[in-house]
Order: structure tokens, then C-alpha cells, then sequence
């Protein structure tokens, strides 16, 4: 569930940024094999492209790995619920990176109507539930262990679009709830 305040309140405004700025709201450290296969993609396209910054956000130690660059990695330990969605909407991207199994197949897309409820796009691996709802390169990003470098230079090209491709994932979620007095129901998508 996610407050109807947050998903009906304004979302940001779209001001051109020199750096793209990418979340990792990692959790906890069971979701670090998760992580395991997006790292040697992520690192190096940071080593490659100095105007990428990533957020990590929770009580993963995968920030730590980052040890080439961390001038460019902001570590952010436990916040409360609010505080975590509002710093989705101080992103550029939220990534989603999970391993490709049964579990992860049944998991809820609940980061996607997250961060889509304040128009900042995710990158997430191919998982049936992500797959479901979002549409590649329109509301917001697929990647699989074959395309995740393209996927990530794409993003990169393209940063300029990352907004339209924010308020694309928004619309969508407006259009998919329904309101219980505070509580956010999801349509079946």
C-alpha cells in the first residue's frame, strides 16, 4: 500500500541535471546477490561515464564495493517510509536489480508504483511482475543479463528523456488505482 497523498501530490519539475543520479534503495543486505548481477555492469559504466552518481539507500553493504569511486557514491543508512519516497523523487533512476528466479518472478512491482508515483523511472530486470507493467524505453526500463550494458548506455544517450519517461510511469499508475479511503488498491494490471 502506498498513501493516496503521496501518489495524488504534485511530483517534481524536471530541471536539467549535468550528472544522472541513480538510486539503489537496496533494503537490507538479503537483497545483495540480488545486486551481485548488475555490479561489474554498474561499475564499469561509472568508470566510464565521471558524471554518474549512485545512492545507496538502506543497510546493504553493497556501497562499499564501489571502492574506485567513491567520491561518486553517497551511502544513506535507514530512513523512514516518507523520507525513502522522497528521496526516489531526488533520483534521476532507481534500479531494480534482481536475480531471475521463481521468487523473484512472484515479487510484488511495488518500487515501480513508487517511484513512478513521482515521475523518476527504473531500471529492472525482466521479472514477470516488472514485465507486466512496464514498457521498455516508454514507462520506464527492462534489462536482462544480455542487454544490461546497452540498457545502461541507452539511459546514459538519453537522459534528457528520463522525465517524460517518469511522468509516462505516473500516468499509468493513476490510471491503474483505485482509492480506499488512505490505502492505494491496485488494479490488476
Amino acid at each position: 500500500a502506498i498513501s493516496e497523498k503521496y501518489v495524488l501530490s504534485k511530483p517534481k519539475k524536471f530541471l536539467p541535471n549535468k550528472e544522472l543520479k541513480i538510486l539503489y534503495a537496496s533494503g537490507s543486505s538479503t537483497h545483495d546477490y540480488d545486486f551481485s548481477n548488475m555490479f561489474l555492469p554498474l561499475l564499469n559504466f561509472m568508470l566510464k561515464h565521471q558524471d554518474v552518481r549512485l545512492t545507496v539507500l538502506g543497510s546493504s553493504g553493497v556501497g562499499n564495493l564501489f571502492t574506485q569511486i567513491t567520491d561518486r557514491v553517497d551511502i544513506v543508512s535507514k530512513v523512514d517510509f516518507n523520507t525513502m519516497l522522497n528521496i526516489f523523487e531526488k533520483h534521476d533512476l532507481l534500479l531494480v536489480p534482481l536475480d531471475y528466479n521463481e521468487f523473484n518472478n512472484a515479487k510484488s512491482n511495488i518500487k515501480y508504483i513508487e517511484a513512478g508515483a513521482r515521475a523518476t523511472p527504473v531500471l529492472a530486470r525482466d521479472c514477470d511482475e516488472f514485465s507486466l507493467v512496464i514498457k521498455d524505453k516508454k514507462n520506464g526500463f527492462l534489462y536482462n543479463l544480455e542487454n544490461i550494458n546497452s540498457q545502461l548506455e541507452y539511459i546514459y544517450k538519453n537522459k534528457h528523456k528520463l522525465h517524460k519517461i517518469g511522468e509516462n510511469a505516473r500516468k499509468d499508475i493513476l490510471k491503474k488505482i483505485n482509492f480506499n479511503p488512505k490505502i492505494l488498491i491496485l488494479s490488476p494490471f
